[in-house]
């Protein structure tokens, strides 16, 4: 939401920096950095926010995530759920806090993970996706297949698949 005093916009930079929008959406355009320590030594690729607590969820180019608070603070390492990543890595959470990581699962292809409050779980229906998002009521939506554009060799067309989790 970009409305002054409702919700957080933040973004990772292309030097894996998180920066949080600190001016007031209409004159100010401030932004904050934000960048919380890696635990992993990697570099942070893509993030996003968790729209009941604003706490943003943030994973590396190894496809380890780690939880901060709006300030980048209170840093909580979340680790990864398969191996690592291959070419693919993004992150979601859910109203409901759930978050959602595409990584690399055991036999080498991209899976989405759920974290369940202490451990990852694989979402075997989730299997080779690009691109990951969250909506209310534990939604989970992601693109299934790679776009021809980005893998010549793989010219099917990509599909949307949901999945709920019950909150």
């Amino acid at each position: 939401d970009l409305n002054p005093g409702q919700g957080v916009t933040a973004v990772v930079d292309n030097n894996g920096k998180v920066w949080k929008y600190t001016g007031n959406y209409s004159v100010t355009t401030t932004w904050t950095n934000i960048t919380p320590i890696d635990p992993s030594g990697g570099t942070f690729k893509r993030l996003d926010i968790n729209p009941t607590t604003n706490d943003i969820i943030l994973i590396d180019g190894s496809a380890y995530v780690t939880k901060v608070n709006s300030s980048g603070g209170s840093s909580v390492y979340y680790g990864r759920g398969g191996g690592s990543t291959w070419l693919t890595m993004d992150v979601a959470v859910d109203n409901g806090g759930n978050v959602y990581a595409i990584q690399n699962n055991s036999i080498g292809g991209d899976m989405v993970y759920r974290y369940n409050g202490t451990s990852w779980a694989a979402e075997p229906e989730m299997q080779e996706h690009y691109m990951l998002t969250c909506g209310d009521a534990g939604q989970a939506w992601c693109a299934k297949g790679y776009p021809a554009s980005q893998y010549t060799w793989m010219s099917n067309a990509s599909s949307i698949f949901a999945s709920v989790v019950i909150i």
